[in-house]
């Protein structure tokens, strides 16, 4: 490629501080003890100890072997990269924003395909190439939203012999898991691969309540890997998806409270108790519109209810539901003439998800005054005397995304990549979060049973977006490189929605639109001390689009794009004849317009303010012996 690029025999392999047993994969004697992991970080194959940046990553063999199932095993492996089964986050940065338009700031990517709701709690790793994590802003690199970094996966690829694999897990629990797949060639241009996943297992959990265990999971996902040969010089590869799953999860099953008067539950400690209801907007409403009729007025109607100490023991009255669905696509061209290759990569994903939960995660055996008839769990409908409320989240999301590629590879000293990219999404998202007292207040005001529970719906919400970026690497000289990049892109989105809280405000949609172009780039220079060894300096500046409040311009504010100016030093070291690996790093962002959701009685807003993070990593690989590998990751 050129004259500063190094072959290291070393990978960088960050993790919780862990010794495995490698006696599956030895090293032969004499052989480097680390071997080479080569990844696309940078849009070309490159061995990870040549990228002037902090990244981690891991072959299939090694998410097998560290048992890493999914991301939220991962983040026990990527130093300061944190998943809660909500939202994930590098250094600090993901999504903090509630609202319908906003959007992740770590961009997920399946074969570099951008997904912008991946679902993090279904989707499970399996037949994968391998997985890279990107730490800081990437978006002179990768399509969209990538101020904190990039997550890519990367499914195997079909080749051209016969073969596969079949394993089958088993435990307590009731737990089986499969998976496997299977590859053949299709005559001397074609290769086809077809994998797949099926996971059941009881829940962990139990609900004293209802008597049911829950936190199970049912889940299967289907892939179809398809490689093309057209000429020498061009290729294609073909990959479709389908995950569904059917499962008694819950982001957040337990419910955990220090009881206070003013907020409910004390937002400064958590504990084995249930809220103060005393003054909720239930009450409230058992007030104003049913005069104190339907429950005790002002009382905490919680005051007697028991919190099992134990996290796997709830008292609920509804048990929670997951159900979530999703097709996606990819079409990748490659065509290779002389010192460039251009990419054309097409992608397409269709994703439902319908969950619901308990609202307040509890259960109290004060009944109501009378028999009330409504929609507990915002779809079925039964009549209780009990003081059932739940919460009932449904999104279908429509995304597609095109982007084109044109990247050099010549012998001198300079390289080029540049690439455009467009994304467009409709997605459609409904709140509903039910309460008797609701319920009843809508039939004594004789309103339709549209108003029977509280509604935050938006019907559509519409992306779109267009980018040009591109990067140039300089080679100073044959110690010193300089890469430049720069990205322009334009975001539009507009919406509709609406909030329905009984006779407080209408059910008519207000609608708002907004658009936002933004100039940002990145600076990197990177000296090599040595073949093993080399230093980096960078400065990124990052940029995620803004959006609408609810109810739009009409409604609420609009809330202001955010930015990370980011200052990043590393150094990247192999020691002991190729048997130590020593990466570290120290970053500051600048965090301008950081968007902030604020939730007050009812309804949310997110504002924009101004923060700063800052923080050092490290890595360590050492192989002291062929049987003994110890991986170390600070942060």
């Amino acid at each position: 490629m050129n004259n500063l690029k190094h072959s290291h025999r070393a990978a960088l392999l960050a993790s919780v501080a862990t010794a495995l047993p490698l006696a599956t994969a030895a090293v032969p004697a004499g052989a480097q003890q680390l071997e080479e992991i080569v990844v696309t970080a940078q849009r070309r194959e490159q061995s990870i100890q040549d990228i002037p940046m902090s990244v981690t990553a891991f072959t299939g063999d090694q998410l097998e072997v560290r048992q890493i199932a999914d991301i939220l095993d991962l983040q026990f492996s990527v130093p300061n990269l944190l998943v809660d089964g909500l939202r994930t986050s590098i250094r600090g940065v993901g999504n903090n924003a509630i609202s319908s338009t906003s959007e992740d700031g770590l961009g997920y990517h399946v074969n570099d395909v951008y997904v912008n709701a991946p679902l993090f709690s279904t989707s499970e790793y399996f037949d994968l190439d391998r997985v890279e994590v990107l730490r800081g802003p990437q978006g002179t690199l990768y399509g969209r939203n990538t101020t904190a970094g990039v997550i890519n996966v990367h499914t195997r690829k079909p080749h051209d012999e016969m073969g596969g694999f079949v394993a089958a897990t088993v435990g307590d629990y009731d737990t089986l898991k499969l998976k496997g797949a299977i590859n053949f060639p299709i005559g001397d241009k074609v290769r086809q691969r077809f994998a797949g996943m099926y996971l059941s297992r009881e829940g962990y959990t139990e609900n004293l309540y209802t008597g049911n265990d829950i936190d199970g999971r049912d889940q299967y996902e289907l892939r179809s890997s398809t490689g093309f040969d057209f000429t020498d010089r061009l290729t294609a590869d073909l990959v479709l998806s389908y995950l569904k799953e059917d499962s008694t999860k819950a982001f957040r099953t337990k419910g955990v409270c220090t009881k206070d008067a003013d907020y409910g539950c004390s937002p400064l400690s958590v504990g084995a108790g249930t809220p103060d209801v005393s003054s909720s907007i239930f009450q409230t409403v058992n007030l104003v519109f049913l005069r104190g009729g339907l429950i005790p007025l002002f009382s905490d109607y919680f005051a007697d209810s028991v919190n099992p100490e134990s996290f796997r023991d709830v008292i609920m009255d509804m048990d929670p539901t997951y159900e979530a669905e999703q097709f996606g696509g990819s079409l990748e061209f490659n065509y290779d003439r002389g010192d460039y290759r251009f990419t054309s990569l097409t992608g397409y994903y269709d994703t439902d998800v319908n969950v619901a939960r308990d609202y307040d995660q509890f259960q109290t055996d004060v009944p109501l005054s009378y028999p009330v008839t409504f929609r507990a769990n915002g779809e079925d409908v039964i009549t209780t005397d009990q003081i059932v409320s739940g919460r009932r989240q449904v999104s279908q999301r429509e995304q597609f995304t095109q982007e084109f590629r044109l990247a050099s590879s010549f012998e001198g000293s300079f390289n080029f990549l540049l690439g455009a990219f467009y994304y467009e999404e409709e997605a459609s998202t409904s709140t509903l979060i039910t309460h008797p007292t609701l319920a009843e207040a809508s039939r004594v005001l004789g309103l339709s049973p549209l108003y029977e529970m509280y509604r935050v719906e938006s019907d559509p919400v519409e992306t779109e977006s267009i980018a040009l970026f591109g990067e140039a690497y300089v080679d100073l000289n044959d110690k010193t490189r300089l890469t430049l990049g720069l990205r322009y892109t334009d975001d539009d989105k507009k919406g509709r929605s609406r909030l329905i809280l009984l006779n407080l405000a209408p059910d008519t949609w207000d609608e708002g639109e907004d658009d936002w172009q933004e100039l940002t780039g990145k600076v990197t220079l990177e000296y090599s001390i040595s073949e093993d060894s080399m230093i980096y300096g960078s400065f990124a500046r990052g940029y995620k689009a803004g959006g609408l409040n609810p109810g739009g311009p009409a409604g609420g504010e609009v809330f202001d794009p955010e930015y990370i100016n980011s200052f990043e030093l590393g150094t990247k070291n192999i020691f002991l004849d190729g048997r130590m690996q020593a990466n570290l790093g120290g970053f500051y962002y600048d965090y301008e317009d950081m968007q902030i959701g604020q939730i007050n009685e009812i309804t949310t807003t997110t504002v924009n303010g101004d923060a700063s993070v800052m923080g050092v990593e490290a890595e360590f690989v050492f192989v002291p012996t062929e049987a003994l590998r110890i991986d170390l990751g600070l942060a």
